[in-house]
């Protein structure tokens, strides 16, 4: 007798499974929570990345170039005929000097 109630139960349940999988609400709210997953992962992996970058300081210096203040990278690049150094404007309440981002 317990054999027969072990068998009944384990078929319910298989049944039950196989239903659940089945059933397209389920599989919908699935692919929701892995897609949910991949994202919070991808967030925590640019938040790392930024945090790193902003806490390395700035990538160049402010200096005033005819009379305005452009971002000049502080490690000295090869001069290159083909691409001009890449030099974008400073903020306008930075001083000469200070760090600014390329």
């Amino acid at each position: 007798m317990h054999f027969i109630k072990t068998f009944v139960s384990i078929f319910a349940l298989q049944t039950l499974a196989t239903a659940q999988l089945a059933d397209p609400e389920l599989v919908a709210r699935n692919e929701y929570r892995v897609a949910r997953e991949n994202y919070l992962v991808a967030r925590d992996e640019f938040l790392a990345a930024r945090e790193l970058y902003l806490r390395a300081g700035g990538t160049g210096k402010c200096e005033r170039v005819k009379n305005e203040l452009v971002c000049v990278p502080s490690v000295p690049v090869k001069k290159n005929w083909f691409k001009p150094t890449r030099k974008t404007l400073c903020q306008w309440r930075m001083n000469p000097g200070d760090l600014c981002y390329l």
